[in-house]
């Protein structure tokens, strides 16, 4: 079985799928396989801004009866 293991708190966020093959009482202490998706530094390095929000477009419609 695979876990998502995700830390945050409010400075540092870290995050790792983790396949424990071992355990103490509630805490994983043997890995199979542990991949690293977030490591220390790496959400700082992850730039996200809002998308630029264009004016809408002044059109023209001409209507015509026929």
């Amino acid at each position: 079985m695979w876990y998502l293991c995700v830390f945050d708190d409010g400075k540092t966020v870290r995050a790792e799928l983790s396949r424990p093959i071992e355990f103490d009482s509630v805490y994983f202490v043997k890995f199979s396989e542990r991949i690293f998706i977030l490591g220390p530094g790496d959400w700082e390095k992850i730039a996200i801004s809002a998308p630029t929000i264009e004016p809408p477009l002044d059109l023209t419609i001409n209507v015509r009866r026929k």
